[in-house]
């Protein structure tokens, strides 16, 4: 009874942020300068205890990296993204979250060791609802959807790479032109 309440409160949440996310680029809610290594090395603190409790190494490379952006949304996608990597991560496995910058633009990675995503399934797994049979885990197929609507809100392109059996990395990309713009008009 209590992991059906568990997954049933998990669904719940996860419908409630896609639709807060969702009315968020209908109203365009002001936005802030967000520090993505403030955000990451905070989500990675987080989760650590998970890790712990799968054996899976978590960790991290942070550089400072500022976008304009919504915090609570991008945590949110980022703790997505975290929660899959230690979700289809076997034991004795590793994850890591990145982020930086490079070229004017600023990145938030997370790669893991797991289990991989086929490459047919690479599109469809941002898909709402969309669960690759036969996987692993409890989860509904939204995780990644709301991934893609903060990325999409945030004007961010999403780069994967994976192979069914040797681990995954999604690399968000953010333009570092909107920092720059926030900070001349603030002069």
């Amino acid at each position: 009874m209590h992991i059906a309440t568990t997954r049933a409160t998990r669904l719940a949440n996860q419908l409630l942020l896609l639709a807060k996310a969702e009315v968020s680029a209908e109203q365009a809610r002001p936005k802030s300068v967000v520090n993505l290594r403030t955000l990451a090395d905070v989500a990675v603190q987080e989760w650590v205890p998970r890790a712990i409790a799968r054996e899976i190494d978590l960790g991290f490379e942070l550089a400072d990296a500022s976008i304009v952006g919504d915090p609570v949304l991008l945590a949110e996608s980022l703790n997505n993204l975290i929660d899959n990597a230690l979700r289809y991560t076997p034991p004795g496995g590793s994850a890591t979250v990145r982020c930086g910058t490079r070229l004017r633009e600023a990145f938030l990675t997370v790669e893991d060791s797991g289990s991989g995503i086929p490459e047919w399934a690479h599109q469809r797994v941002f898909e709402r609802f969309f669960r690759i049979q036969g996987t692993p885990g409890e989860g509904a197929g939204l995780g990644l959807a709301i991934v893609r609507e903060v990325a999409d809100q945030h004007a961010a392109r999403i780069v994967m790479e994976s192979t069914a059996g040797s681990g995954t990395r999604i690399v968000l990309v953010f333009s570092a032109v909107g920092v720059e713009a926030s900070r001349s008009s603030d002069a």
